[in-house]
């Protein structure tokens, strides 16, 4: 079946189907790393400034009694809060 065509055909089909190949590759992992990206992004707006504040109140904890500690931490939030 092969045998009519040329090694230079073959090579030539070759390289052709592994470029083909190659792309349809390239453009699926482009396509996964805009997945990344937007899944970064809702990390980046959404659950690190929670981090931030849960942060804050661990050390507001650690530096004052638990009621001290709920006071502070309800007011830092009625700051930020009201500087949106």
């Amino acid at each position: 079946m092969l045998a009519k065509y040329s090694i230079r055909t073959k090579i030539t089909a070759v390289v052709a189907f592994l470029l083909v190949a190659m792309s349809l590759m390239g453009a699926l992992n482009i396509r996964q790393m805009y997945a990344i990206n937007s899944s970064t992004t809702d990390i980046t707006t959404n659950w690190l400034p929670s981090i931030r504040v849960l942060g804050e109140l661990q050390v507001v904890g650690t530096e004052a009694g638990i009621d001290e500690c709920v006071l502070a931490a309800l007011r830092r939030i009625h700051r930020k809060l009201t500087l949106r």
